[in-house]
């Protein structure tokens, strides 16, 4: 008997741990998709100075090591002393579209699960389920969707969520061009399907503005 309520003590501490870890991962992505829509007013905002631009990436992305613009001060044009704003130092609302067009485009649609390292071994690990690291990503996903994700979609699903996890944990100097292709395909893919997480679109968008900035001070710092 005291064995037999050792095993139901166990398994219930075990169940409380992988509810405590779903909700913490979960809490992990709530989190960082709001960095990520804070940001969004000040990338789309023409007019914003270099200077809080700076600030605002430096506080939500301290990877970037953006420092030298937070903290002196404004970027002036030494001829008039006027703040430089996005437009002028070249980056504009078509570089965006220009990156949205190519990665949303309909023939970007091809995509394997051999792309996403680790994957197929995870697949195969589950027998059957979610693998347990993408776990959290499905259930907010079914709860986005307001259903169920049936059996038909489960590959489909099991695409998106392993492109949602890289575009939260990829830091934004790795991200390029064809790391944001594969996304688009997956999520392309996933609408052929009717299969469609508003969610992960908005978080692919916000990828081509972090994307996009960076690339810039790159190539500034190159000269």
């Amino acid at each position: 008997m005291e064995e037999r309520e050792k095993k139901q003590r166990l398994k219930a501490v075990g169940e409380e741990i992988t509810r405590l870890k779903e909700q913490r991962e979960e809490v992990m992505f709530t989190l960082g998709l709001k960095k990520v829509n804070d940001l969004e007013e000040y990338f789309t905002n023409p007019g914003v100075s270099v200077e809080t631009l700076g600030e605002k990436l430096s506080s939500a992305c301290p990877w970037l090591d953006l420092g030298e613009i937070a903290t002196n001060g404004p970027t002036a044009n030494q001829d008039q002393g006027s703040v430089q704003t996005r437009e002028q130092l070249h980056y504009t609302d078509k570089d965006f579209d220009d990156l949205k067009n190519k990665v949303f485009a309909k023939d970007n649609n091809k995509v394997d699960v051999l792309e996403f390292p680790g994957l197929k071994e995870a697949i195969e690990n589950a027998r059957g389920n979610v693998p347990d690291y993408l776990q959290p990503i499905a259930s907010k996903i079914e709860r986005d969707r307001g259903t169920p994700t049936g059996f038909e979609l489960f590959n489909i699903q099991l695409l998106v969520c392993a492109a949602i996890n890289e575009m939260e944990d990829l830091a934004v100097e790795k991200l390029d061009s064809r790391t944001l292709l594969k996304w688009g395909a997956t999520l392309n893919k996933a609408k052929q399907f009717d299969f469609q997480v508003k969610s992960a679109d908005n978080l692919l968008e916000k990828s081509f503005y972090a994307y996009i900035g960076y690339s810039k001070k790159s190539s500034e710092i190159r000269g």
